[in-house]
């Protein structure tokens, strides 16, 4: 519990009970114990003290006042022993809708799908309604059997919800008035202060909530309907119309009186994009107002992702938190102290929920402008002050030694980035963010700035300083004059060797046919399905069976060994399968065999994962021939890297790719050459550019004016990496080659040493 708290009636303070070290540590455990097994606590913790803290306004009118209980510390340190036992079951009782009082979620979760939201249906102009609903006092109305009753259908144990409806049996606040104490009764609501309320709040608003058929209602996202999302009390709902809109407020309203909850008809608010036709939302009769934006979980939104106010809105609380410091920054003479002091308060308010802005040029000026007001006063200067010394806005950054905002700004965008594809819980917040409606065209023009085009941005600026240095490091270097050849002769007979051979050369090959993509396709497709690659087909009438392994000790070095033996024995006959394959790729068998070699051995890895993505779950990997690795199993050998594989299956299942874009995909990546030396580069590359064209083909007949393919293409780099990560972790076995036994084909795959068990047959072998 935080230090220097209030304490309750009792005048016990957390502080004290702090100090009281190891022996009242017991006693309290002994005493909280008995507490749980009569299911009864003291009468003292039902009664707490409430204290009126005057907001603003009148103080003679009492509306301007707010009411602030204080409970026994005891009681509370009570309910969050039990919290922390019950919290695992409210929580896998909540849907992926609700980001309130969860662990892992936040505010940004849904302002990044609501925002996500807006920006899609803006670009590809689809109709919106967003509804935001607040109800009056939300916490202090709902239902106490509403509470119970919701804990037992969530799977609580029935000894904490009998101790926690004590809990909330004959309660009562005293409220100083006049030096007069009144006792006020408390019939229904949660109690304010303490921990384990806002768990039960969201428990009795899901068990309401689960009555309401909303499974095709709302916005479609790629097969399923996001109807609404939460925090805590804080609902907005989507809709396409204003008469479903409608429709799914009433209902909204009629389950929330259920459990004691009422909607504030003036701050409940809809707002709705130009395609949508519509006229107005009413609630029990009264005409709910429609606003051009709203403040949703601190972040100013509008349909046109407009962030004007927004701006505004942070520039004021940036000025308001860096007022109560000025007077401290003022005193202080270390400027790094006084920096972090800046950075820590000032710079967070002034650049909230960032992470969710589309970055523009007009954003980023915006936000460096108030920094730099910011930023003279707290050095004390202004415009006038700076001028006459002669200061440049660097000379400013550089005594103040503050954190640039658009740097601030740029690395939570990234961060934030990688928290939404680390998440393999299905959450509203990636669904959204790999959304492309696919029922519907976009139309012509420039598409507004989106959320994600800053990191395309930003790799494409690496991708081209890359190809710079790599230009620069190719480019050779002449010392002094290069005497001229002199001309020769030519004869017939050498021009057609000439132009023969220059054909043949030349990297450039005529455009293929449609009809030669189609036969082209049609072959690598055949190549693919033959050689139990994980299609459509196979995966549906696919009968499991898991593999027969003990988990002893996880972290063994033994029992790592021994996991890593299971597991190269059934990846070995894919190793075969990937040879064939490559066999019946066109080109690709007349080309030299060490190249042969080379790229089968470099892209193995890929290609395995390619071929066998569908299998990826949270259960395990399942292969081609219905073996299941479970994922206990597969943890044991690849560790973190385990979720690295599913969040890339997971993205390909967001592409809903068809088996021979599959086939044609995993083809590119074994023609994909590395930095080696290859007898046959040319031939190589003329393979690789038919197999693009016949991708590019195949996509454009699948998904039309789409950027399937460059999210495709885009997959290579990525594998790539998750190759170089695959390849390291084979160190174990390297370190261990004398304690484990691995199939010789496995080995020449990884340049493992040949202290292995026999296999038949190797690369070499096994090529054309």
């Amino acid at each position: 519990m935080k230090p220097s708290t209030a304490p309750g009636p009792d005048r016990i303070s957390a502080d004290l009970l702090r100090a009281g070290g190891h022996h009242l540590h017991v006693i309290l455990a002994e005493h909280m114990s008995s507490y749980l097994r009569k299911e009864r606590i003291p009468n003292q913790w039902r009664t707490s003290r409430t204290v009126l803290i005057h907001k603003k306004g009148d103080r003679e009118d009492l509306r301007n006042y707010r009411p602030i209980c204080l409970l026994s510390v005891l009681y509370k340190l009570f309910t969050k022993i039990i919290l922390t036992r019950i919290s695992r079951t409210l929580d896998e009782a909540q849907p992926q809708e609700q980001a309130g009082f969860r662990q892992g979620f936040s505010c940004m979760d849904n302002i990044q799908t609501v925002s996500r939201v807006i920006e899609v249906c803006r670009e590809y102009r689809l109709p919106l309604v967003l509804t935001f609903v607040d109800y009056e006092k939300a916490f202090d109305s709902v239902e106490t059997n509403a509470i119970l009753s919701a804990l037992v259908d969530q799977g609580v144990d029935a000894s904490y919800v009998r101790t926690l409806a004590d809990c909330y049996r004959q309660c009562s606040t005293t409220v100083q008035l006049f030096q007069r104490p009144i006792t006020i009764p408390i019939a229904k609501g949660v109690r304010q202060g303490d921990t384990i309320s806002p768990k039960l709040f969201t428990a009795a608003l899901q068990w309401a909530m689960k009555s309401l058929n909303w499974d095709e209602r709302g916005i479609r996202v790629d097969g399923r309907f996001l109807s609404n999302l939460r925090f805590a009390d804080d609902i907005v709902l989507f809709s396409r119309s204003t008469e479903e809109a409608q429709a799914m407020l009433n209902e909204l309203n009629e389950v929330g009186k259920k459990i004691g909850l009422r909607m504030n008809r003036t701050k409940t608010k809809f707002m709705k994009n130009a395609f949508c036709d519509g006229e107005r939302i009413e609630l029990e009769g009264t005409q709910i107002a429609e606003t051009m934006s709203y403040v949703y979980l601190g972040r100013s939104l509008n349909m046109e992702n407009d962030l004007k106010e927004e701006l505004g809105r942070r520039r004021r609380a940036a000025w308001a938190a860096f007022g109560p410091l000025r007077e401290a920054t003022d005193q202080l003479t270390d400027h790094e102290l006084r920096a972090h002091l800046f950075d820590s308060t000032v710079l967070p308010a002034l650049c909230y929920a960032a992470e969710t802005w589309s970055d523009t040029a007009a954003t980023l000026k915006s936000l460096r402008t108030v920094h730099r007001a910011l930023e003279r006063c707290l050095l004390r200067y202004n415009r006038r002050t700076q001028l006459q010394a002669g200061l440049r806005s660097s000379d400013l950054r550089r005594i103040s030694r503050l954190h640039d905002p658009a740097e601030y700004v740029s690395k939570a965008k990234h961060r934030w980035a990688g928290h939404i594809m680390r998440r393999e819980d299905d959450r509203w917040t990636r669904r959204t963010l790999e959304w492309i409606p696919r029922e519907t065209k976009r139309p012509r023009g420039r598409p507004p700035t989106r959320w994600a085009d800053v990191f395309a941005a930003r790799m494409d600026q690496l991708n081209a300083q890359l190809e710079t240095s790599q230009n620069s490091r190719r480019r050779p270097v002449r010392f002094g004059r290069v005497p001229k050849r002199p001309p020769k002769e030519i004869s017939d007979a050498d021009t057609s060797d000439s132009e023969e051979k220059q054909e043949v050369s030349s990297t450039t090959s005529p455009e293929p046919s449609k009809v030669e993509i189609n036969q082209l396709i049609e072959m690598v497709y055949e190549a693919h399905e033959q050689f139990s690659a994980m299609t459509v087909k196979r995966r549906r009438i696919l009968s499991e069976h898991p593999i027969d392994f003990i988990l002893t000790e996880t972290a063994s070095l033994s029992n790592q060994l021994h996991a890593w033996e299971i597991y190269t024995e059934h990846v070995t006959p894919d190793i075969h399968k990937t040879v064939e394959f490559a066999k019946r790729v066109p080109g690709f068998p007349l080309l030299h065999s060490s190249d042969q070699q080379a790229l089968i051995k470099s892209s193995f890895f890929r290609i395995f994962l390619m071929r066998t993505y569908r299998g990826i779950s949270s259960r395990g990997l399942l292969l081609a021939d219905g073996t299941l690795l479970p994922s206990s199993f597969l943890t044991i050998i690849f560790g973190q890297f385990l979720n690295e594989m599913r969040a890339f299956a997971h993205s390909l299942e967001g592409l809903n790719l068809s088996d021979k874009v599959v086939a044609i995909f995993v083809a590119i990546l074994l023609t994909t050459t590395e930095n080696f030396y290859y007898h046959s580069k040319t031939e190589v590359d003329r393979i690789q550019d038919r197999l693009v064209a016949a991708l590019k083909m195949k996509l454009n007949e699948e998904f039309p004016e789409s950027v399937v393919f460059d999210l495709l293409m885009s997959k290579i780099s990525y594998l790539r990496e998750l190759g170089t990560h695959h390849d390291k972790i084979h160190d174990i076995l390297r370190y261990n080659l004398n304690s484990v036994k691995i199939p010789a084909l496995y080995s020449e795959i990884y340049y493992l040493e040949q202290s292995c068990e026999p296999h038949s047959g190797r690369i070499s072998e096994l090529g054309s």
